[in-house]
């Protein structure tokens, strides 16, 4: 009998437990929703403790920082992101570069958004642990590097302070490219579905409920995410959330003059707890600056100052 292995699938896209508060990471029609200037950086250890068979440490490591600001002249608001993925032996680099049209559409607005990809992928081969000496592969044990291009597009509703739900997709195009001696990578078109609404405690004007979901696809295997945040608007919040088939999440945050300081703790309940993951560690911080609108000059004309 005869095996052959044609293709090996695997998660492309990082995951991230502060998703209620990084819409635009996954939907470029959440540039400048709020009208204010964001600067945001996330860090993110996935599965803390899961090693390879040398006793690397190979669980993959997230670094963003993203900033998106409403452009008014465009009708709408522009974003870029930053990222470094790293899983194993691979590191990824990318930039998104976010722009979203913006107008009123009955209690709140609507936006239309389109994403441009910059991905750059590197792969270590001097580190993996090869079987045959003589692989035309790792023979020279070189560090490879390819360059991917591709976009997202997405719609994006909300009414300010209320409620907000988008439908977005990345990696539309499915692009691939292929490392000298190497498989080809291709690019996995994804889905992503977001929403969230506040409600504010009758009885406690500063306080307020946030339940949130999320659901993300690639077409074969879909995952879901929900949470419960109760906030404090002038300082604080703190919830749980699910995600299934992976994690039991549980968020804390600061907010103090426009700036967040938030982390959130993942406890695995999946298979890879028995791998040797103790969890997941996320930390996000996060600083904006209200836009305030110029009131509009008024003029006077008198023919006694002519």
């Amino acid at each position: 009998m005869c095996f052959c292995l044609l293709a090996v699938m695997a998660q492309q896209q990082a995951q991230f437990t502060h998703y209620m508060y990084n819409s635009m990471l996954y939907n470029p029609a959440a540039a400048g929703a709020l009208e204010q200037s964001s600067f945001t950086i996330l860090a993110r250890q996935q599965w803390i403790g899961f090693n390879s068979s040398s006793d690397h440490a190979e669980n993959p490591r997230t670094n963003v920082f993203s900033a998106d600001m409403p452009v008014r002249i465009l009708h709408g608001g522009l974003g870029v992101s930053v990222y470094q993925d790293e899983l194993g032996f691979d590191k990824n680099l990318g930039i998104n570069l976010d722009y979203a049209y913006r107008f009123n559409l009955g209690p709140g607005n609507l936006a239309i958004g389109l994403q441009a990809i910059i991905l750059n992928k590197k792969r270590d081969f001097s580190k993996f642990e090869v079987l045959e000496s003589d692989d035309p592969v790792f023979r020279n044990k070189t560090v490879q590097t390819v360059m991917i291009n591709d976009m997202g597009v997405g719609l994006f509703f909300q009414i300010p302070e209320a409620f907000q739900i988008g439908l977005s997709s990345s990696q539309l195009l499915e692009s691939s490219a292929a490392m000298q001696g190497s498989s080809i990578t291709k690019l996995k078109r994804h889905y992503y579905l977001f929403s969230d609404y506040q409600y504010k405690l009758p009885s406690f004007t500063d306080w307020s409920l946030r339940p949130s979901v999320f659901a993300e696809s690639d077409g074969t295997a879909t995952q879901f995410s929900t949470s419960l945040l109760l906030e404090n608007s002038r300082h604080y919040w703190i919830g749980l959330a699910y995600r299934n088939q992976d994690a039991v999440s549980v968020l804390a945050g600061l907010h103090y003059k426009g700036l967040r300081i938030a982390y959130a703790y993942d406890w695995t309940t999946s298979s890879m707890k028995k791998a040797g993951s103790m969890g997941s560690h996320e930390i996000m911080l996060n600083y904006f600056i209200k836009i305030e609108r110029m009131p509009a000059r008024t003029m006077y004309k008198n023919a006694r100052y002519l």
